[in-house]
């Protein structure tokens, strides 16, 4: 195969102008990077592992022009995190089926967790009292805010469609709106 300049590997002087390139942009940018991924992670270690990753693929695919670029070097930030946070959200008791499985545990169990979650949760509708919904609806909305559960999982654990699940908790974030705009 003949080569030309996109086959054939980059000379010494290329790494070395590479390098030079990216070593003034971690100069230049390495703590606002550090304290953007910090800001949003809350943990130092991840944040570093993303800046990481960002110097690395800017070495890859940046050219020496594009690594002095903030607005570039930011966009790519943002990708990373993205998919950080992607990765984070994926539950690995969740199985990628098209149906859903049976629920571990009975939905009560699922609500009265704990007794410092229960009062957290009894304060909680205390100052909603006048609320029109269903104690049924209510702990769905718990479950899907407070306790950070997917759709899916309250749907399973209750087993009523994922559907019903999202009108409960939109109708009680209504009834909660309407309370705060009454008072």
């Amino acid at each position: 195969m003949p080569q030309n300049e996109f086959t054939k590997p980059p000379r010494a002087a290329d790494i070395a102008a590479r390098k030079k390139a990216l070593e003034k942009a971690m100069a230049l940018y390495e703590a606002y990077l550090l304290g953007y991924f910090y800001r949003r992670t809350r943990d130092y270690p991840i944040a570093e592992d993303l800046a990481q990753q960002v110097w690395v693929n800017m070495f890859r695919t940046f050219s020496i022009y594009q690594m002095t670029q903030i607005a570039l070097i930011l966009r790519k930030a943002r990708q990373v995190l993205i998919d950080y946070k992607r990765k984070e959200k994926v539950r690995d008791f969740i199985s990628f089926t098209s149906s859903v499985p049976d629920a571990q545990v009975s939905f009560e169990e699922m609500v009265e967790k704990t007794s410092t979650e229960k009062d957290a949760k009894e304060r909680f509708w205390e100052q909603f009292s006048t609320i029109d919904a269903s104690s049924e609806q209510k702990d769905a909305f718990w479950l899907h805010f407070y306790t950070r559960h997917t759709l899916e999982e309250i749907a399973a654990v209750i087993k009523k469609p994922r559907s019903t699940v999202y009108e409960w908790i939109e109708r009680v974030k209504r009834e909660c709106s309407k309370h705060y705009q009454e008072e």
